[in-house]
């Protein structure tokens, strides 16, 4: 089974307050070009996307310095209760984390990046105990300026996706891998195409 867990892109989507966002325009249509073509433009840090140390760290790596395979990962789930209580005993294997907080159902409203929930320190920890490669977020961000958990977890190299929706879905009792496939933009963040295989 396979449950799509990224937002569209769209005109005007929810964005970072200060980010450009997303724009989409034709430019061709079937009727008077005999094809349909539309133009891009958007910051890379919008909608459901990763960011890799390069983000915030000036020798941090890129996306062309991960294979992909690197986005392609055993995935356990873990709630913020779960973090500070430290009950990891479920996730043996896993490389990646995703965090379920159902913060993503106010998406569309300014409370989604306004009033979002803060990852607990305590993650810091988990993610060295486990050799965590990723983190997966139904929020904007997991924390808030000056970025301490941004900056602890792009120090132990880790790749972060944000903006992910329906993670509360997710089954806690069969095997997930997530997919998290980038662009290959050359920069420090894609917009990805995010989903999980169940087995």
């Amino acid at each position: 089974m396979i449950i799509d867990l990224t937002h569209p892109l769209k005109t005007n989507m929810p964005k970072m307050p200060g980010d450009f966002g997303v724009i989409i325009e034709p430019i061709k249509t079937v009727k008077t070009d005999t094809y349909r073509d539309s133009i891009l433009q958007m910051n890379l840090h919008t909608g459901t996307h990763i960011d890799t140390p390069a983000h915030m760290k000036e020798t941090g790596k890129k996306l062309q310095d991960f294979l992909i395979e690197d986005f392609i990962l055993p995935a356990g789930i873990i709630t913020h209760t779960m973090i500070k209580n430290n009950e990891t005993k479920h996730l043996k294997g896993v490389k990646a984390l995703i965090i379920p907080t159902g913060h993503d159902e106010c998406f569309n409203t300014p409370r989604y990046y306004q009033h979002y929930p803060l990852l607990p320190k305590e993650i810091i920890a988990i993610i060295q105990d486990l050799n965590i490669k990723m983190i997966i977020l139904d929020t904007p961000s997991p924390d808030a300026a000056p970025y301490p958990i941004h900056h602890a977890l792009f120090d132990r190299g880790l790749c972060i996706v944000e903006n992910a929706k329906d993670l509360t879905t997710l089954p806690k009792d069969k095997a997930i891998t997530i997919h998290a496939i980038p662009l290959l933009t050359g920069k420090d963040a894609s917009p990805i195409r995010l989903f999980a295989k169940i087995s």
